[in-house]
């Protein structure tokens, strides 16, 4: 009977560090990122384009990510807005006005935030760093 209960107590102690994590991780998402670099199957490809704004991420305590990148020297933006979560070492992108979602390996270390997909969309393997502003 011992052992059941010490064994439910550390179950309950993992689940809610666990949420206690995600929850902590979603605070420290919270801001503006620029992006500064991103290889796409191990190639670096440019990202320094001479344009007034700059490719970046935001995420927002209400659970809101916006999404701008600028790309080529034609300046050409693809803008994307939705709803996040974070479930471990996963971040959730989800689109309100569709039933699309992309679901990102991350993970944050000071400053700088790391996204991962692995084959979206039949890209490779993408990773995007950023570093956050704000």
């Amino acid at each position: 009977m011992k052992s059941k209960i010490i064994l439910f107590g550390a179950l309950f102690v993992m689940l809610f560090s666990s949420c206690d994590k995600d929850k902590q991780q979603e605070n420290d998402l919270v801001g503006k990122w620029l992006l500064n670099s991103v290889t796409v199957d191990g190639k670096e490809e440019n990202v320094d384009f001479d344009c007034s704004e700059k490719s970046y991420v935001k995420f927002t305590k209400e659970g809101v990510m916006t999404w701008l990148l600028v790309v080529g020297n034609d300046c050409e933006k693809e803008f994307e807005q939705g709803n996040y979560s974070v479930d471990g070492e996963r971040l959730v992108f989800s689109d309100p006005n569709s039933s699309n979602s992309i679901s990102f390996i991350f993970s944050l270390k000071g400053k700088e935030l790391k996204l991962v997909l692995d084959n979206y969309d039949g890209g490779g393997v993408q990773v995007f760093i950023y570093k956050k502003v704000y």
